[in-house]
Protein backbone atom coordinates (compact mmCIF):
# COMPACT_ATOMS: atom_id res chain seq x y z
CA UNK A 1 0.00 0.00 0.00
CA UNK A 2 1.46 3.13 -0.92
CA UNK A 3 1.22 6.32 1.30
CA UNK A 4 -0.49 9.45 -0.46
CA UNK A 5 1.99 11.92 -0.76
CA UNK A 6 -0.10 14.78 -0.38
CA UNK A 7 -0.04 13.65 3.51
CA UNK A 8 3.80 13.55 3.71
CA UNK A 9 5.91 16.11 4.74
CA UNK A 10 9.96 16.55 3.37
CA UNK A 11 12.15 15.39 5.41
CA UNK A 12 14.80 17.94 6.91
CA UNK A 13 18.56 17.24 5.86
CA UNK A 14 19.22 16.71 9.92
CA UNK A 15 16.96 14.47 9.84
CA UNK A 16 19.03 12.13 8.24
CA UNK A 17 21.96 12.11 10.83
CA UNK A 18 23.01 8.98 12.60
CA UNK A 19 22.42 9.00 16.82
CA UNK A 20 25.65 9.62 18.37
CA UNK A 21 25.27 6.35 20.36
CA UNK A 22 24.89 3.97 17.24
CA UNK A 23 27.42 1.59 16.45
CA UNK A 24 27.19 2.81 12.97
CA UNK A 25 28.47 6.52 13.70
CA UNK A 26 31.33 5.79 16.32
CA UNK A 27 32.59 3.04 13.50
CA UNK A 28 32.25 6.13 10.46
CA UNK A 29 33.44 9.52 12.66
CA UNK A 30 36.59 7.13 13.98
CA UNK A 31 37.31 7.43 10.06
CA UNK A 32 36.32 10.64 9.78
CA UNK A 33 37.78 12.19 12.81
CA UNK A 34 41.44 10.09 11.66
CA UNK A 35 40.85 12.04 7.77
CA UNK A 36 40.57 15.72 9.45
CA UNK A 37 43.89 15.19 11.54
CA UNK A 38 45.55 14.40 8.01
CA UNK A 39 44.25 17.05 6.52
CA UNK A 40 45.28 19.62 9.42
CA UNK A 41 48.99 18.40 9.02
CA UNK A 42 48.88 18.87 5.63
CA UNK A 43 47.63 22.26 5.73
CA UNK A 44 50.40 23.51 7.61
CA UNK A 45 52.38 26.44 5.80
CA UNK A 46 51.03 29.66 4.56
CA UNK A 47 50.26 29.64 0.66
CA UNK A 48 48.76 31.97 -1.61
CA UNK A 49 45.57 30.26 -1.04
CA UNK A 50 45.74 31.28 2.31
CA UNK A 51 46.31 34.93 1.38
CA UNK A 52 43.12 34.60 -0.75
CA UNK A 53 41.31 33.53 1.84
CA UNK A 54 42.30 35.55 4.59
CA UNK A 55 41.33 38.55 2.41
CA UNK A 56 38.12 37.36 1.54
CA UNK A 57 37.30 36.99 5.31
CA UNK A 58 38.97 40.60 6.22
CA UNK A 59 36.09 42.08 3.42
CA UNK A 60 33.66 40.22 4.82
CA UNK A 61 33.79 40.44 8.84
CA UNK A 62 34.38 44.46 7.63
CA UNK A 63 31.07 44.07 6.12
CA UNK A 64 29.36 42.43 9.38
CA UNK A 65 30.59 44.89 11.84
CA UNK A 66 33.31 42.72 13.59
CA UNK A 67 37.27 42.27 14.27
CA UNK A 68 39.13 39.83 12.02
CA UNK A 69 39.77 38.39 15.41
CA UNK A 70 36.20 37.55 16.10
CA UNK A 71 35.35 33.73 17.10
CA UNK A 72 31.64 34.02 17.57
CA UNK A 73 31.30 30.34 17.16
CA UNK A 74 34.59 28.60 17.57
CA UNK A 75 35.54 30.80 20.79
CA UNK A 76 32.75 29.12 22.28
CA UNK A 77 33.83 26.93 25.57
CA UNK A 78 31.70 23.81 23.99
CA UNK A 79 33.09 24.21 20.29
CA UNK A 80 34.51 20.99 18.87
CA UNK A 81 34.03 20.81 15.45
CA UNK A 82 34.31 17.12 15.61
CA UNK A 83 35.33 15.02 12.54
CA UNK A 84 36.81 18.30 11.08
CA UNK A 85 39.96 19.22 9.89
CA UNK A 86 40.31 22.42 12.21
CA UNK A 87 42.75 24.33 9.89
CA UNK A 88 42.31 28.56 10.19
CA UNK A 89 40.45 28.57 7.45
CA UNK A 90 37.71 25.98 8.15
CA UNK A 91 37.72 27.86 11.46
CA UNK A 92 37.24 31.79 10.05
CA UNK A 93 34.74 29.95 7.70
CA UNK A 94 32.86 28.66 10.54
CA UNK A 95 32.77 32.32 12.73
CA UNK A 96 31.89 34.27 9.57
CA UNK A 97 29.20 32.26 8.39
CA UNK A 98 27.77 32.34 12.20
CA UNK A 99 27.79 36.15 12.21
CA UNK A 100 26.13 36.62 8.70
CA UNK A 101 23.51 34.60 9.91
CA UNK A 102 22.85 35.90 13.67
CA UNK A 103 23.23 39.69 12.09
CA UNK A 104 20.37 39.48 9.59
CA UNK A 105 17.12 41.15 10.58
CA UNK A 106 15.00 38.66 11.22
CA UNK A 107 13.51 36.61 13.96
CA UNK A 108 14.84 33.46 15.25
CA UNK A 109 18.44 33.68 14.13
CA UNK A 110 19.60 31.50 16.41
CA UNK A 111 17.48 28.47 15.61
CA UNK A 112 18.35 29.45 11.78
CA UNK A 113 21.98 29.07 12.69
CA UNK A 114 21.24 25.65 14.26
CA UNK A 115 19.36 24.09 11.35
CA UNK A 116 22.34 25.49 9.20
CA UNK A 117 24.62 23.20 7.51
CA UNK A 118 28.47 24.69 6.19
CA UNK A 119 30.33 23.60 3.20
CA UNK A 120 33.58 24.34 4.31
CA UNK A 121 35.15 23.33 1.42
CA UNK A 122 33.80 26.15 -0.21
CA UNK A 123 34.99 29.81 0.08
CA UNK A 124 33.26 31.71 2.34
CA UNK A 125 32.80 34.51 -0.71
CA UNK A 126 30.68 32.09 -1.89
CA UNK A 127 28.49 31.08 0.31
CA UNK A 128 27.97 27.95 0.14
CA UNK A 129 25.19 26.87 3.13
CA UNK A 130 21.69 26.15 3.90
CA UNK A 131 19.55 28.72 2.37
CA UNK A 132 16.81 30.76 4.45
CA UNK A 133 14.57 28.82 2.38
CA UNK A 134 16.06 25.84 4.10
CA UNK A 135 17.39 24.38 0.48
CA UNK A 136 21.35 23.16 1.12
CA UNK A 137 23.24 23.52 -2.32
CA UNK A 138 23.99 20.52 -4.01
CA UNK A 139 27.08 17.86 -3.24
CA UNK A 140 30.38 18.36 -4.81
CA UNK A 141 33.01 15.68 -4.87
CA UNK A 142 34.77 17.72 -2.33
CA UNK A 143 32.30 18.57 -0.42
CA UNK A 144 32.80 19.05 3.87
CA UNK A 145 30.05 19.62 5.30
CA UNK A 146 29.64 20.78 9.06
CA UNK A 147 26.06 20.59 11.03
CA UNK A 148 26.10 23.98 13.50
CA UNK A 149 23.86 22.04 15.33
CA UNK A 150 25.55 18.55 15.87
CA UNK A 151 28.77 20.66 15.89
CA UNK A 152 30.40 18.06 13.89
CA UNK A 153 31.33 16.98 10.24
CA UNK A 154 28.43 15.30 8.40
CA UNK A 155 29.62 11.71 7.52
CA UNK A 156 29.80 10.08 3.65
CA UNK A 157 27.28 7.53 5.04
CA UNK A 158 24.90 10.16 6.45
CA UNK A 159 25.05 12.19 2.79
CA UNK A 160 24.45 9.14 0.83
CA UNK A 161 21.21 8.38 2.90
CA UNK A 162 20.27 12.34 2.45
CA UNK A 163 20.87 11.73 -1.31
CA UNK A 164 17.75 8.20 -1.00
CA UNK A 165 20.43 5.35 -0.47
CA UNK A 166 19.71 2.86 2.24
CA UNK A 167 21.32 2.65 5.37
CA UNK A 168 22.11 -0.90 5.56
CA UNK A 169 23.45 -0.59 1.60
CA UNK A 170 26.46 -2.63 2.10
CA UNK A 171 30.31 -0.77 2.38
CA UNK A 172 33.35 -2.61 2.04
CA UNK A 173 34.97 -2.46 5.21
CA UNK A 174 37.93 -0.56 3.86
CA UNK A 175 36.18 2.55 2.38
CA UNK A 176 37.30 5.76 4.23
CA UNK A 177 34.78 8.36 4.95
CA UNK A 178 36.37 10.64 2.67
CA UNK A 179 35.58 8.51 0.00
CA UNK A 180 32.18 7.66 1.06
CA UNK A 181 31.84 12.05 0.73
CA UNK A 182 33.54 12.11 -3.20
CA UNK A 183 30.55 9.30 -4.10
CA UNK A 184 28.28 11.33 -2.72
CA UNK A 185 29.60 14.02 -4.34
CA UNK A 186 29.76 12.42 -7.75
CA UNK A 187 26.29 10.01 -7.47
CA UNK A 188 22.52 9.69 -7.74
CA UNK A 189 20.26 7.05 -6.09
CA UNK A 190 17.82 5.45 -8.15
CA UNK A 191 15.05 6.22 -6.38
CA UNK A 192 16.02 10.03 -6.86
CA UNK A 193 16.57 9.47 -10.38
CA UNK A 194 13.36 7.82 -10.78
CA UNK A 195 11.27 10.68 -9.42
CA UNK A 196 13.11 12.54 -12.17
CA UNK A 197 12.28 10.69 -14.98
CA UNK A 198 8.95 10.37 -13.94
CA UNK A 199 8.32 14.37 -13.45
CA UNK A 200 9.71 14.76 -16.46
CA UNK A 201 7.34 12.16 -18.17
CA UNK A 202 4.80 13.90 -16.31
CA UNK A 203 5.48 17.60 -17.36
CA UNK A 204 6.13 16.74 -21.01
CA UNK A 205 2.74 15.56 -21.25
CA UNK A 206 1.30 18.41 -20.09
CA UNK A 207 -0.66 21.71 -21.96
CA UNK A 208 0.89 25.21 -21.34
CA UNK A 209 -0.33 28.34 -22.32
CA UNK A 210 2.01 30.58 -23.86
CA UNK A 211 1.41 33.71 -22.13
CA UNK A 212 -0.35 37.10 -23.09
CA UNK A 213 2.46 39.22 -24.72
CA UNK A 214 -0.30 41.89 -25.51
CA UNK A 215 0.29 41.54 -29.23
CA UNK A 216 -1.06 40.29 -32.25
Amino acid sequence: MMANVQTQTPKEMLDFLLPKDSPLFRRWMDKAVADGRRKSAASAGKTAQDLEWQLHSAQLRETLGISVSSKIWTGKATFQGLGLGLTDRVQDALDVTAAKILSRKAKNTSETLMNTVLDVSQSIARGTFTKQSGVHPCFTTSSELYSYREDRVILGVEMLAILGYPRDMIIPEDFTNRQLKRLAGNTISLPCLGMMLWSFQVMRRRNFEAPDMGGN
